[in-house]
């Protein structure tokens, strides 16, 4: 029967912190999350101020996590990402005809294309291993802070021989290509019924060498070193709680945040960012433009018991027109627009044998009174 009631209590309350972006487990405790999230992008090529077709990007992700906390402060970080789906789709999208000039291509003039081309993508995106630490906390009982701060590091494992640019088997993969190094910084503080935070987020993403093979299982070079594009996104937000029931541990918040970041300029594999392209520009590294985006959301957190967590909402996304293969002039049109959306659950398990022995002493008094 103890042993029972000694593995029970070691499941504990997640802890109230500020903000969940500054959330860290408590010494000698777990937390577990699964996500799904993903988007939809709305949008246009044009040419010479011409549209030449419609551009459609969906994509579908999960990210399992877990975090430990060995000593309070510090967490050690184990995140894998996983794309089911991801696809680029043209709609309406012209043929592409060589320019008789300069021996380019054009979308000016094609013949509207009979299907709609497509390029789909999935699979494993790497594995993120790291520490986060927690310098300074509101509930830090020694010190008197008027604010909470999360840093995080982690490392990316790369994939060479399956990623978005290449397609050996017949099938491409998701990840970027390289391996990638993330550094998070975040700070949030507690003013009564709503937890202002910040967050900055920067991703490193470096090079890597791979075969430049098509679907159909033609290779068109090989060894053709490739940049993905790196990224810097700012986010703030307030987190309101409307409503707190402290003697079920059950609580809800709305967060309401806007987002600003920049995404590198990045030489890639040619055919993935525009449809129908020319043999020639499948044999080398093609570059695609840099560009700024912005987003707003809300999301609604829910404790459900003081076990286990959720988080649902959408956001909205607009990214500024860029040239997406500098070999030739197409480029984004400004009505680009994007919708995205997360679900997430959370749960924790304590480790601690002091909380564990907390926890079953009170039981066992329980037990004992008549």
């Amino acid at each position: 029967m103890r042993a029972c009631v000694a593995c029970l209590a070691a499941l504990i309350p997640l802890s109230a912190l500020s903000a969940e972006v500054t959330e860290m487990p408590k010494e000698l405790v777990g937390l577990g999350s699964l996500t799904y999230g993903g988007f939809a992008e709305f949008g246009a090529l044009s040419e010479d101020g011409v549209k030449v077709g419609k551009r459609r990007i969906s994509r579908h992700d999960l990210s399992y996590k877990l975090q430990f906390s060995p000593i309070t402060g510090v967490a050690i970080l184990l995140d894998i990402d996983h794309t089911p789906s991801l696809k680029y789709t043209y709609p309406d999208s012209n043929n592409m005809l060589i320019e008789p000039v300069d021996g380019g291509g054009t979308y000016l003039g094609g013949e509207p294309s009979n299907n709609v081309p497509t390029v789909s993508a999935g699979g494993l995106n790497g594995v993120w291993i790291g520490a986060a630490f927690q310098p300074f906390n509101e509930r830090y009982e020694k010190f008197d802070q008027q604010s909470t701060w999360r840093l995080d590091f982690a490392f990316r494992t790369g994939s060479s021989n399956r990623n978005l640019w290449t397609a050996p088997n017949g099938s491409r993969g998701s990840a970027p290509g390289g391996s990638a190094v993330r550094l998070t910084g975040a700070v949030s503080t507690e003013m009564g019924i709503g937890n202002p935070y910040v967050q900055t987020t920067y991703v490193k993403e470096n090079k890597v060498t791979v075969d430049l093979t098509d679907e159909d299982g033609v290779t068109h070079a090989k060894g053709v070193d490739l940049s993905p594009a790196s990224s810097v996104n700012f986010r703030g937000g307030i987190e309101v709680i409307g409503y707190d029931e402290p003697s079920t541990e059950t609580r809800a918040a709305v967060d309401f945040f806007v987002g600003m970041g920049y995404r590198s300029w990045e030489d890639i594999g040619s055919g993935v960012y525009l449809p129908d392209v020319l043999p020639g520009s499948k044999r080398i590294a093609v570059t695609a433009g840099e560009h700024i985006n912005v987003m707003t959301g809300i999301n609604v957190d829910y404790h459900v018991n003081d076990k286990v967590r959720a988080r649902v909402g959408p956001d909205f996304r607009f990214h500024t027109p860029f040239r997406p293969e500098h070999v030739y002039n197409a480029q984004t049109t400004p009505d680009h627009i994007g919708i995205g959306w997360v679900f997430r659950i959370e749960g924790v398990l304590d480790a601690s044998p002091k909380e564990v022995m907390a926890e079953l002493e009170d039981t066992i008094e329980n037990l004992d009174e008549p």
